[in-house]
């Protein structure tokens, strides 16, 4: 977690705290990779961006992420984060029947 975070943390508790952010949806071999947040209330405006390419393994950093897992895209569960929600349900629409990207 950035330090600027830790110190709101500090000052506010897990009180609700508006921040811009960027998301990405990290899509591999027909899957999608979801984050599991630590419940703070945090009101967000983002961007999303779509990754096919990277290196190495994603990692939950423990503390704002608890959890990363990988779920088919066909085959989410009902408890995607808000914002997530909506981008990879929106991101669905672009995709072919055989799960590949439409241009």
């Amino acid at each position: 977690m950035s330090n600027y975070i830790k110190d709101l943390r500090e000052k506010i508790g897990h009180d609700p705290i508006f921040m811009p952010a960027t998301g990405a949806i990290i899509y591999k071999n027909g899957k999608v990779l979801l984050q599991y947040q630590n419940h703070d209330k945090v009101y967000t405006i983002s961007i999303f961006f779509l990754i096919e390419e990277f290196e190495g393994e994603p990692k939950a950093d423990g503390n704002e992420v608890l959890e990363l897992k990988w779920f088919d895209i066909n085959k989410l569960p009902e408890n995607i984060y808000g914002l997530d929600k909506y981008a990879i349900y929106d991101f669905q629409k672009y995709l072919g029947k055989n799960g590949t990207i439409v241009n």
